[in-house]
């Protein structure tokens, strides 16, 4: 729970900071021109329903108004209306109950005037000014962010699927090398024995032995049937023969 808010914060610590300098820029400058600062909880309370009014209008109205093109020519002016109606309302509850308590603001009234309204009105379109700004700029970096995230992913599957080519060719080339070479061998093998037998029947009978073996140790690594015991003694006599004749020759 306690990872989760702070997660929370650390997301929307650029609002956290700009409300901050915001309200601290406000409360100075309304303080400079009265020559009178409010009380803390007037400003915490009326802040908070801005934050509301702000995140209320351009997280859900005003994309909601733009939801269908077709409709938000009726639908934006719509919401518009409402909503300041309702953040006037709002306000004007949130002083009463302030003037009750000796805690609301120096424009605080009992009753709703066109004064009062306007004041209002105008500090709404002001908010809602800013509240638009963000909704368009948070929608920017949205869309260029999932724009820039499907490049990369673009880009790994393009590197996945030359990953891909590159071992699909290694394993081509692999298995053709492993097709050709021993048959190359083994017909080089048996060239060498058709050119030798006549003037050197041990050569000759050596190659055979050695093609032979090398034939069977071919055979049993693509084979994966148990060997039998009298091939594997065959392969020993021959190997037999070979040293044999290797130390003759020594």
């Amino acid at each position: 729970m306690n990872k989760s808010i702070s997660g929370w914060f650390k997301k929307n610590a650029i609002h956290f900071l700009i409300w901050s300098v915001f309200i601290v820029y406000e409360v100075f400058l309304v303080g400079i021109l009265f020559g009178k600062f409010g009380h803390p909880i007037g400003y915490g309370t009326h802040y908070l329903l801005i934050a509301i009014f702000f995140y209320g209008f351009s997280n859900y109205l005003l994309p909601w108004g733009l939801a269908r093109n077709y409709a938000a020519i009726w639908r934006v002016p719509l919401v518009l209306v409402v909503w300041v109606g309702i953040f006037i309302f709002l306000n004007f509850e949130l002083d009463k109950v302030l003037l009750v308590y000796g805690m609301a603001p120096i424009k605080a009234v009992k009753e709703i005037t066109w004064n009062y309204a306007f004041q209002i009105i105008f500090r709404a379109v002001y908010i809602l000014g800013f509240s638009c700004a963000y909704y368009f700029l948070y929608n920017y970096v949205k869309q260029r962010n999932l724009a820039g995230n499907l490049e990369r992913e673009r880009f790994q599957q393009i590197i996945e699927e030359e990953k891909m080519k590159r071992a699909l060719s290694k394993s081509q080339n692999d298995f053709l090398k492993a097709q050709i070479n021993p048959h190359f061998l083994f017909n080089t093998l048996d060239y060498v024995y058709q050119n030798v037998h006549f003037d050197s029947p041990e050569a000759g009978e050596a190659i055979m032995a050695l093609s032979a073996m090398m034939r069977y140790a071919v055979d049993a690594n693509e084979s994966d049937e148990y060997i039998r015991l009298g091939d594997e003694m065959e392969q020993v006599d021959k190997l037999i023969y070979l040293y044999q004749l290797r130390k003759n020759m020594e």
